[in-house]
């Protein structure tokens, strides 16, 4: 009992350094000494996925978003993190992915319909389609290859 309430103990000094300070360092300190004595606490994982995330370090946020659905795949906040490290990194397929099964577990989660339409709307940007054409199809489509479709059949009706 003594190591749940000192990893509990952690990573709420790591969260409040989160939250409250923005001290990301020390939330990711904190954080990590918590998994040491609890490893299969996912709100840990969580937590410090979202103070790397706040670092710009994405790649350690996507690592520890993926541990926090390793051990809780039922948590939507978890897809969450997961798909903004993923569109933080560029993947906008897999973060559209993630943020549908967010959306799925929660369907009133605007960070996920965030990520979501963020997905899709840096697809299409990052492909060459002109921002106002991603605007009016990304609302419009049911995910990345469905827009595509869409995108496309527009591009051919218009005068070139």
């Amino acid at each position: 009992m003594i190591c749940c309430e000192k990893s509990v103990e952690l990573a709420s000094k790591g969260c409040e350094a989160l939250i409250e300070s923005n001290d990301y360092i020390e939330a990711i300190g904190l954080l990590s000494k918590a998994i040491e004595v609890k490893a299969n606490d996912y709100r840990f994982y969580a937590n410090r996925s979202l103070a790397f995330y706040r670092m710009g370090r994405y790649g350690l946020a996507l690592k520890d978003s993926q541990m926090a659905v390793q051990l809780n795949a039922k948590c939507a906040a978890n897809y969450v993190r997961k798909a903004s490290a993923l569109n933080a990194l560029g993947r906008y397929t897999e973060a559209e992915v993630s943020a549908n099964t967010a959306l799925k577990l929660d369907s009133r989660s605007r960070l996920a319909a965030y990520e979501l339409l963020l997905s899709r709307k840096m697809a299409f940007i990052s492909m060459g389609f002109d921002k106002e054409d991603v605007m009016a199809m990304i609302v419009n489509c049911r995910s990345i290859t469905h827009g595509l479709q869409k995108l496309a059949k527009l591009i051919q009706t218009k005068d070139f």
